[in-house]
């Protein structure tokens, strides 16, 4: 706890006062120093982004944001793309549901001298589970990358980027930021007002999430090791052709569950930098209890303010009493 004392000092033959302004702390706990190994801001991080069906038409703005920050500015990013696909979609051709992204990844390969630095691979499965997803991507880096999680709805900047630089440290901790969620656009600029390129962090335009934990970065030594804790209840995934579909696998644990569990620290604070737009939040009733709940707590708070919400019910019961009722002409 902080304390902020202002003190008068008063001499008894001179009268004269001074005025001094103390600053205390009394700590509530005992005080500990951890030692920390030491991290730089230079090291490549590998931007990793499940892209699926419904997340497409976000696919150009996020390549946007990635093109200012790390091919315009330098930065030491690549990024993999993982297309999900139904079973039964196809991959290539004009039918591809992908392929006016691929096209404008290919656009990008050939407008930079050294290349996008963009990868991808696809996955046949009808919702597989980020396990199956990390499981085929850990595979094509080696056990030093730093896996930054993301979706296609962040809003790419060089301090978040560093920022996961900073918390991320290799066979000792991982990092599992708060962003700033935006809530329905509709709710917070009305049907006719313009919404902003960049999302301001304003209480009205959206909230810190403390339920979402999409958005993660860890080494992928980190998470080979700690996904051999849970290989008995969800086996690893060792070829991307066989990726099991939502249901045939009973999950009673996500990403950050599986860290809690292991050695590592898992290092968990609200993050300015990052900023997400809103997409809407699905909860499948095969997760388990536990995590159907909080799902379903983090989908009413995502929809808007409390003030704002109240304001759509009164606006509702105005128009419901202003029509007639059956029967009255």
């Amino acid at each position: 706890m902080e304390y902020i004392l202002d003190v008068a000092l008063r001499e008894k033959n001179t009268e004269y006062e001074i005025h001094k302004r103390v600053h205390l702390m009394r700590p509530l706990s005992k005080v500990e120093i951890v030692p920390m190994p030491y991290v730089t801001e230079n090291t490549r991080v590998s931007i990793i982004l499940p892209l699926r069906y419904e997340d497409r038409a976000r696919m150009p703005t996020f390549l946007k944001f990635y093109e200012k920050t790390v091919l315009t500015a330098g930065d030491n990013s690549v990024l993999m793309t993982v297309f999900v696909y139904d079973p039964g979609d196809p991959t290539t051709g004009t039918a591809d549901p992908y392929v006016d992204i691929k096209a404008q990844i290919a656009a990008m390969e050939k407008m930079y001298k050294d290349g996008a630095r963009i990868a991808w691979i696809s996955i046949k499965a009808r919702n597989p589970t980020e396990f199956s997803i990390l499981d085929v991507v850990s595979k094509k880096f080696t056990p030093e990358a730093l896996f930054l999680r993301v979706t296609a709805m962040v809003e790419l900047n060089p301090e978040f980027l560093n920022r996961c630089r900073m918390n991320s440290i290799f066979r000792w901790q991982v990092f599992f930021p708060m962003g700033f969620f935006e809530f329905i656009p509709n709710i917070v600029y009305g049907p006719t007002s313009p919404i902003p390129e960049i999302l301001d962090i304003n209480k009205n335009y959206g909230h810190y999430d403390r339920h979402s934990f999409e958005h993660a970065a860890f080494y992928n030594g980190d998470y080979i090791e700690s996904r051999k804790l849970i290989a008995a209840d969800v086996p690893v995934i060792t070829d991307a052709k066989k990726v099991p579909e939502e249901g045939t696998i009973n999950i009673k644990f996500d990403l950050y569950d599986m860290f809690l569990e292991s050695r590592l620290h898992v290092f968990r604070a609200v993050e300015p930098a990052l900023k997400s737009r809103f997409r809407a939040i699905v909860c499948t009733p095969l997760a388990d209890e536990a995590a159907y709940k909080r799902c379903l707590t983090r989908r009413g708070a995502a929809l808007g303010s409390r003030a704002q919400l109240a304001q759509l019910v009164l606006e509702h019961r105005s128009l419901r009493a202003a029509e007639p009722f059956e029967g009255e002409e």
